[in-house]
């Protein structure tokens, strides 16, 4: 799976803590996500997030990458 810049992090994702990847918009682009990928959500301390998740089959785990850029200011 391709590799990102960005900072592993701690945030909510269905109602647990779990580590995820806080990275821009053109990083997480990279990846291959499209902005109707997203879900909403929050960081830890309250910062609107979107969040971008997929099964990493190597990991059997879901893999989360998050922005704190706005859906608006955001493109394909």
């Amino acid at each position: 799976m391709a590799q990102i810049v960005g900072k592993p992090i701690m945030a909510n994702v269905w109602g647990g803590q779990v580590r995820v990847t806080l990275s821009t918009w053109s990083e997480i682009k990279k990846l291959g996500f499209k902005t109707r990928d997203r879900a909403f959500g929050n960081l830890n301390d309250g910062t609107p997030a979107l969040y971008f998740g997929r099964w990493d089959k190597e990991k059997k785990r879901h893999e989360w990458y998050l922005t704190t850029e706005r859906l608006e200011d955001i493109e394909d």
